[in-house]
């Protein structure tokens, strides 16, 4: 299964588990495609386990009825009736999560919570729509910023090579986020300081690009693709970004994890008021529009505080967790 922290205080015959995405459909959701950042989540996790025993689906904890079992529970989540309590078999380590629906949370759901708090919480908007419900809570980021310790190269294993991760417009194709992003901005502030806005980017850009190799990639792959190859792909990928010049992505688990390889990245989305964004992404170079599509945001290759504090804060907190 890759990577695994090597424990020699691990509790002997402890059994471990990783989750995985079935995707399962209910109502109003049946994907046809799945994103790997799901599984460079779980390989964040991988990376602390001294084994891994099983498979967890992360639709399905409240019908785990294997061995007793560790499960770092790292995350996107939607709590969905039959399955807002973890099963009994599942010891969990809440941390990094995200809750999409904390405000439909039963009162089931908010005392298994309570049970297993603190609950270490992604983003600002978990955090606070927990604490909100009495139930302790406290911010964590992202796990996947902790991917640094395991992917990181040295200097002379670098490659020429610019990343646009499911975000295509330095590469000419429409719409492209950047692009659209501009054209919102110029109809609201005028086209002159968007042009001044574009041509900054675009310098800082080129810096990167001339005379680089530019690959296209995309995080969405079909869902006959099985767990074993999802997982082979997501460890490429990483192993691939770590050697980068530059990585531009829409993607979050994309560029989380290349930041804390120290390589450069620029995130780009159209609205970076998503509250699976605050409180995480304030050390990432970002263009994007506010919830209102009123205001451009942005903060571009300029210093700003670091995510190793709370990627040094989680690996011990995982590592404490599967002695």
């Amino acid at each position: 299964m890759g990577y695994a922290f090597v424990c020699f205080r691990c509790v002997p015959n402890m059994k471990y588990g990783l989750l995985t995405y079935k995707y399962l459909p209910r109502e109003g959701y049946d994907p046809q495609e799945f994103n790997i950042g799901d599984y460079v989540q779980s390989i964040a996790a991988r990376q602390f386990l001294p084994h891994v025993d099983t498979l967890v689906d992360r639709d399905s904890v409240a019908s785990y009825s294997g061995e007793p079992i560790k499960l770092i529970m790292n995350g996107w989540w939607h709590i969905f009736e039959g399955n807002e309590v973890t099963s009994e078999a599942i010891t969990p380590l809440y941390v990094s999560c995200h809750i999409r629906n904390p405000e439909g949370l039963s009162p089931q759901a908010i005392e298994h919570l309570k049970k297993h708090s603190p609950i270490g919480c992604r983003d600002n908007h978990t955090m606070n729509s927990l604490l909100e419900r009495g139930v302790e809570a406290y911010l964590t980021s992202c796990l996947t910023s902790t991917l640094g310790k395991t992917y990181h190269v040295s200097k002379n294993e670098l490659k020429n090579t610019v990343y646009f991760v499911d975000c295509d417009y330095f590469v000419g194709e429409k719409p492209g986020w950047i692009r659209w992003l501009l054209s919102k901005y110029a109809r609201r502030f005028g086209k002159m300081l968007t042009s001044t806005l574009k041509r900054r980017i675009g310098e800082l850009i080129e810096d990167y690009i001339q005379d680089a190799r530019i690959e296209k990639r995309t995080h969405m792959f079909p869902m006959s693709i099985p767990d074993d190859e999802r997982f082979r792909i997501a460890d490429q990928f990483l192993r691939d970004y770590s050697k980068a010049k530059l990585v531009v992505t829409s993607r979050l688990h994309c560029a989380l994890p290349v930041y804390s390889m120290g390589v450069p990245v620029l995130f780009v989305h159209k609205n970076l008021s998503d509250p699976r964004f605050s409180g995480t992404l304030d050390c990432i170079n970002k263009i994007g529009l506010d919830d209102n599509e009123q205001t451009l945001v942005y903060h571009l290759f300029s210093p700003s505080h670091s995510l190793k504090a709370h990627a040094d804060r989680l690996s011990l907190q995982c590592e404490q967790f599967i002695r």
